[in-house]
């Protein structure tokens, strides 16, 4: 694929279509006292690492891109609202292990399979999965170059 530069208006209007998608978490559905919608991705991402057996935390911040610290610090509130079980791995005494609970399996069913089942149907025929996967890719790209500026003008 041929390099072309962007001109400085194509990455202003890049730049406010991703504010608007930002704004998307806060029209989704009320989430339960004290979760945030980054809950649900964790939930989420145990749920399909896991597929309904235990998961490393690590795994999750892998799958997710995010830092352990931060993974261990959503685990932990997730396990105190109920929805998550942690245990020790058998195989590694210093790894910890997380299982959704019958609530967090209910919780993440609600606010995934059935909430983005509901938008995917109301999208119809304005976006395609060409169109999705596109999306996801500029995205990516678009993080990765301004991480990238971000990192050079912190040096």
């Amino acid at each position: 694929m041929e390099h072309t530069e962007l001109e400085p208006s194509m990455i202003r209007e890049l730049i406010d279509a991703c504010w608007k998608a930002r704004r998307i978490t806060d029209l989704m559905p009320s989430l339960p006292p004290g979760m945030r919608p980054r809950h649900i991705s964790i939930l989420d991402a145990i749920s399909i690492i896991g597929a309904g057996g235990p998961v490393r935390i690590g795994a999750v911040g892998e799958f997710l891109d995010v830092s352990m610290p931060g993974v261990t610090r959503m685990v932990n509130e997730l396990t105190r609202m109920g929805y998550v079980s942690k245990s020790v791995s058998s195989t590694d005494g210093r790894g910890v292990n997380v299982v959704l609970t019958a609530k967090g399996e209910k919780c993440r069913s609600t606010y995934t399979d059935e909430y983005w089942s509901r938008i995917g149907r109301s999208i119809g025929e304005g976006i395609s999965a060409q169109d999705c996967a596109s999306t996801v890719s500029t995205i990516r790209e678009l993080f990765e170059a301004v991480s990238k500026d971000s990192d050079r003008r912190n040096e």
